[in-house]
C-alpha cells in the first residue's frame, strides 16, 4: 500500500482473518482494533477491504448482558465494536459493516470512506430490540452522508436504473441523523456538537422523519402511520435537544447538479388527503423537528409532491434559534411550513357556529410548542405549485380577438383553481408567547389561502415579496344567515398575511360544560418592513370581537415601506389591508382599551382602484369602526381613489372622514 509502514493495518493480512462471506466478525474485529489501539499511541490505520463484516451477538467477558435489556448507557460504555481515538477506520468501496439488532459500533477517531453504503443497520426499534446503531464519539469527522447508510439519491438512482417504487431512503436518513445528531448526547453527560449531514441530491422518503429531544424515532412497519401513542424505551440514548445541521450541496455540473431535497415518494403515508389526517399530531410532514434548538438547515428543499400534507413542522418548548437558509418548501397539500402548536382545521359548520372558532389546537399536554424564539427563515422560497392564470378581457382588436365565451371560461378556470388553493397555506404560525419568528428576504409564489397565517406570537418580515395568485374574496356578509361563518372563518385566499384569532387552549363549548373560562392564547403582533406584494390582498384579520379576554394588551402590527399592487388588472378584490379587530373589544365589562391591539402604517403604497366600477376602492385600507388605534404616516395610493381609509360598521363600508367632528377617534395621521 504505497509508503505506508507499520501504522497501516490491512485486516486481510491479520492473523485469524476469514475470507468467507457471512462470518461473524464481531469478536475478531473488536480484538484487532483493540490491538491496533495499544500498538502505537501516535495513531494506526485499520483498513477494511471490500466485503461484508457482520457485527452480531457474541459473548464477551465485559459484556454479558445482550439485547434490549442492555440499557443505552451500557451499550455506550461497552460497545460491540469500539474503534478508539488513535485508530483511523478506513473502509474501501465495497466494505460494509452489517450491524445486527441490538449491536452498537462506536467510533472515537477519524474515518475515511467514499460515498458508498458502508453501514447497514438492521432491525426495528421496539420494546424487544434496538436497531443496530453507529455512535460517533469523535471530533474528527467533519461531515456525514446518508449514502453511508444506503441512501441512493436522485439522479444516482436513475443512473442505476432504479425506479421510484424500488427505493426508499427513509431508514438511511433516520440512521444518519441518529449518528450525527441524536446520539451525540452521551450518558456520561458529555454532549458533542452535531455533525453536519450533507445532502447531495433528491432523497425519496415514504413517511415522516421526526427528530426530537427524545430521539430520532423509527417505528415498526405496522405502526408507521399513527405514531402518537408509541413509546420507545431505551432506544435513543438520553434527552438531546441540540440542533440538527442539514446542508444541501449542489453538484458542480452534469448529472449530479441540482437542488438537494427531501421528496415525498409515491406511497408517502399518510397522504395529505387521507381520512383522519386532521386529528394526527404527527406523521403528516416530510421532516418534523420537536424541541430542538440551534438547528441549521441550509440549501435544502422540501418537496411534498402533492403527497405529503406538510413540508416541515417545527414545534416543542424551548425550540429556539433555528435557521432555515436558502431552503425551498414546495407542493405540500395543506401547509408548506407549520410552526408552533399543531392546528386542526375544523370542517364541521355547526361546530364553527357553536364555538365561534374555525381552528382548534390539540391540548398543550400533547404538543406544547410555546417558545420558538429566534426561529428564522432566510432567503427561502415557498411555492404551492397551484397556477392561477390571469384574467382575460374582451378585445376589439381583429388581430387578437378574445370572445366573451373565452372570458367566461377563463374566469371559471380561475375560480376553480382558487378553490383548490384555499386548502394550502404557506406558513401556519402559532407559537403563543414567543419572541419574533423572522422571515428575511423570503418569497411566496402560487395560489394559497394565505402566505402567512399567524394565530398568536410575534412575527417580523423583512424584505422579500409575494405573488399569491389565488382570488381574494371580500369578507362582507350579504345576509344575516351567513354572517357567523363569514366573521369567524380563516383566510379566504389571495392574501399575503392573515392575522387569526389566537387559538384557545381549551374549546369554549368544552370549557362551558366543565364550568371553566376558556383560556385565550397571546395576541399576534406582526412587523413588516420593505415587502413587495403582487397579490390580491396584503393583510387580512379575523373579526372575532369578543376573543380579547385574558390577553396581553397592545400587541402592535406595524407596516413600514410595504408596497401592494396586484398584477391581476380589471378585477375587483378586497382592500389591500383589512383591519377588523384583533383584540378590539373586551368582554365582561372590561375597559375597551385594556385588551386592544394597534395598527401603524409608515410610508406604505397601495394600488387604489382597479376599475371604475370598484366602488369599495380595492387598494385601500378598511378598518373596523370601533378600532382602538390606527396610526398612519404617508400611506398613499398609486391609482386615484376617493380615500385611503374606509370604515366598516357591520356589513357597511364607507369612506372614513378625516376632518371635523366626524373624524374617528381611532385614526391618527401625519
Amino acid at each position: 500500500m504505497g509508503t505506508f509502514g507499520n501504522e497501516f493495518w490491512n485486516v486481510a493480512d491479520r492473523p485469524g482473518y476469514v475470507p468467507d462471506q457471512g462470518v461473524n466478525f464481531t469478536e475478531w474485529l473488536e480484538r484487532t482494533c483493540e490491538l491496533a489501539h495499544l500498538s502505537d499511541p501516535r495513531g494506526v490505520i485499520v483498513y477494511l477491504p471490500p466485503r461484508d463484516y457482520v457485527i452480531d451477538t457474541f459473548l464477551h467477558a465485559r459484556r454479558m448482558v445482550r439485547g434490549a435489556d442492555r440499557r443505552f448507557e451500557m451499550a455506550y460504555n461497552t460497545p460491540d465494536l469500539w474503534i478508539r481515538q488513535n485508530v483511523t477506520l478506513w473502509l474501501a468501496p465495497g466494505a460494509r459493516l452489517i450491524i445486527h439488532p441490538d449491536m452498537v459500533v462506536r467510533i472515537d477517531g477519524p474515518m475515511r470512506a467514499e460515498l458508498t453504503h458502508i453501514f447497514e443497520c438492521r432491525g426495528t426499534d421496539s420494546t424487544s430490540q434496538r436497531r443496530g446503531r453507529v455512535l460517533f464519539h469523535s471530533t474528527k469527522i467533519a461531515e456525514v452522508y446518508p449514502e453511508w447508510w444506503g441512501a441512493i439519491p436522485t439522479p444516482d438512482d436513475q443512473l442505476r436504473g432504479l425506479s421510484e417504487a424500488a427505493w426508499d431512503d427513509t431508514d438511511a436518513l433516520v440512521d444518519c441523523i441518529r449518528a450525527a445528531h441524536t446520539d451525540r448526547a452521551f450518558p456520561n453527560g458529555n454532549t458533542m456538537p452535531p455533525i453536519p449531514i450533507v445532502l447531495r441530491g433528491k432523497y425519496l422518503i415514504r413517511r415522516e422523519i421526526e427528530v426530537s429531544a427524545r430521539g430520532t424515532q423509527l417505528p415498526p412497519e405496522s405502526e408507521r402511520v399513527d405514531r402518537s401513542t408509541i413509546v420507545f424505551p431505551e432506544t435513543s440514548g438520553v434527552v438531546n435537544g441540540q440542533g440538527l445541521v442539514l446542508l444541501g450541496r449542489r453538484g458542480v455540473g452534469g448529472a449530479n447538479a441540482g437542488f438537494s431535497a427531501l421528496v415525498a415518494a409515491g406511497d408517502f403515508s399518510p397522504t395529505f388527503d387521507a381520512s383522519g389526517l386532521a386529528t394526527m399530531p404527527k406523521g403528516r410532514a416530510l421532516l418534523r423537528m420537536d424541541g430542538l434548538h440551534g438547528s441549521i438547515i441550509d440549501g435544502v428543499g422540501f418537496d411534498g409532491f402533492l403527497r405529503a400534507a406538510v413540508c416541515i413542522q417545527i414545534t416543542g418548548n424551548n425550540a429556539r434559534s433555528t435557521v432555515f437558509r436558502g431552503c425551498a418548501f414546495v407542493k405540500a397539500g395543506r401547509a408548506l411550513a407549520q410552526v408552533g402548536d399543531y392546528i386542526i382545521l375544523d370542517t364541521d359548520p355547526m361546530a364553527v357556529v357553536t364555538t365561534g372558532i374555525r381552528f382548534r389546537p390539540l391540548h398543550a399536554s400533547v404538543n406544547g410548542g410555546h417558545d420558538l424564539s429566534g426561529l428564522r427563515f432566510e432567503n427561502c422560497t415557498f411555492e404551492s405549485n397551484i397556477l392561477i392564470r390571469d384574467v382575460l378581457v374582451e378585445s376589439s382588436d381583429p388581430m387578437n380577438i378574445v370572445t366573451p365565451r373565452q372570458v367566461t371560461d377563463r374566469d371559471m378556470e380561475r375560480r376553480a383553481a382558487s378553490s383548490q388553493a384555499q386548502a394550502v397555506t404557506g406558513i401556519v404560525f402559532h407559537a403563543n408567547n414567543t419572541l419574533p419568528m423572522t422571515l428575511d428576504g423570503c418569497f411566496f409564489v402560487g395560489g394559497m389561502a394565505a402566505c402567512v397565517a399567524a394565530f398568536g406570537g410575534t412575527l417580523v418580515i423583512r424584505g422579500g415579496g409575494a405573488q399569491n395568485q389565488a382570488i381574494a374574496r371580500p369578507r362582507v356578509a350579504t345576509a344575516a344567515s351567513s354572517m357567523t361563518l363569514q366573521e369567524f372563518e380563516g383566510p379566504r385566499g389571495g392574501v399575503d398575511i392573515f392575522i387569526g384569532d389566537p387559538i384557545l387552549r381549551e374549546d369554549r363549548s368544552v370549557a362551558a360544560v366543565r364550568g371553566r373560562t376558556a383560556e385565550a392564547g397571546s395576541p399576534t403582533g406582526v412587523t413588516v418592513i420593505q415587502f413587495e406584494s403582487q397579490s390580491d390582498q396584503f393583510l387580512d384579520t379575523f373579526s372575532h370581537q369578543s376573543a380579547s379576554a385574558n390577553r396581553v394588551a397592545f400587541f402592535p402590527t406595524v407596516l413600514q415601506g410595504v408596497s401592494q399592487r396586484s398584477t391581476s388588472p380589471n378585477t375587483i378584490a378586497p382592500p389591500s389591508t383589512t383591519w377588523l379587530g384583533p383584540g378590539i373589544r373586551a368582554s365582561d365589562g372590561e375597559a375597551l382599551t385594556s385588551r386592544a391591539s394597534a395598527l401603524t402604517l409608515v410610508g406604505c403604497v397601495f394600488g387604489g382602484r382597479r376599475t371604475m366600477q370598484d366602488t369599495e376602492a380595492s387598494g385601500a385600507v378598511v378598518v373596523a369602526a370601533n378600532a382602538f388605534l390606527v396610526a398612519d404616516v404617508g400611506t398613499r395610493l398609486t391609482f386615484p381613489a376617493p380615500a385611503v381609509f374606509y370604515s366598516r360598521l357591520g356589513t357597511t363600508i364607507s369612506e372614513t372622514p378625516l376632518t371635523g367632528t366626524m373624524r374617528p377617534v381611532w385614526l391618527r395621521t401625519l
